[in-house]
């Protein structure tokens, strides 16, 4: 695993995004996929997901979260993996020392993986509340942990679109129930123009660092193999999360739920 300098520095700045590959070593993603498979999990707390996840929006099968990433046991292979050296790249290009605050693993499943509308991270952060420092504050790093293919929905990346600033993005609702904020397609047409719009075909232990208000998304999974991927989200190492903000998000959030059920109730017709 090769040093960053400079060049890599210039190029993460101006595209808002950077792969670097070999990241975790092949036959180290083979290892941790068995561990996937043998401890998949759909019980797991989503509180600090990016889906909105209101009451309807329960799904089973196409997203597997895995709870234990951090566990110290000798059969999590995730300890394996060198934090460190990930750490040391992340902190690099965000210029400032970054700690990890969140982890996850999860499949794109073969033939139902559902797309990834077109986002910003930190669109997330400030409609949750909790983590609201600058987006210059977060990075993100996106692990392939099987080789990545246009069929099989790989991340989709719209290169220089963090210059753009925050973008306004709308409450939608997904084909699985799920909502989600994303950005008006008017608006990603012209950020795709000029070949902005750039597929990311990662090889097996390969990722991409990009910023929070890069703008990105996938397509849904065609092909009838899993797209195993990671993500290590980071924050400034001189940041907190800020707990009393994440409960009023939440009390906010259950208030909203309870409207937007309501309305559903209203509009059916009398018994």
């Amino acid at each position: 695993m090769k040093d960053l300098d400079e060049s890599h520095l210039n190029k993460y700045h101006e595209d808002g995004y950077i792969i670097v590959d070999d990241i975790i070593d092949p036959s180290l993603c083979d290892t941790l996929n068995e561990y996937v498979q043998k401890n998949k999990s759909t019980n797991v707390d989503r509180t600090n997901e990016i889906d909105k996840d209101f009451p309807f929006s329960d799904i089973s099968g196409t997203k597997v979260f895995i709870n234990t990433l951090d566990e110290d046991s000798t059969s999590n292979p995730f300890t394996l993996i060198n934090y460190a050296e990930i750490t040391k790249k992340a902190s690099f290009l965000a210029g400032q020392s970054m700690n990890p605050c969140f982890k996850k693993v999860y499949l794109k499943s073969a033939f139902q993986g559902d797309c990834e509308v077109y986002h910003q991270d930190y669109e997330y952060n400030m409609d949750k509340g909790g983590d609201t420092h600058p987006f210059k504050d977060y990075i993100q790093c996106f692990i392939a942990l099987e080789n990545h293919t246009t069929q099989g929905g790989c991340l989709n990346i719209m290169r220089g679109s963090h210059k753009r600033g925050r973008i306004p993005h709308d409450l939608v609702m997904t084909r699985n129930g799920i909502s989600k904020l994303t950005i008006n397609p008017q608006v990603l047409k012209e950020l795709s123009g000029n070949d902005n719009f750039q597929p990311l075909h990662l090889k097996k232990g390969s990722c991409v660092f990009f910023s929070y208000i890069t703008v990105h998304g996938s397509a849904s999974n065609s092909s009838p193999f899993d797209q195993t991927r990671m993500v290590v989200e980071y924050m400034s190492e001189s940041k907190r999360h800020d707990d009393e903000k994440t409960k009023t998000f939440l009390s906010r959030r259950r208030k909203q739920e309870r409207g937007i059920l309501q309305s559903m109730l209203d509009s059916l017709p009398p018994i």
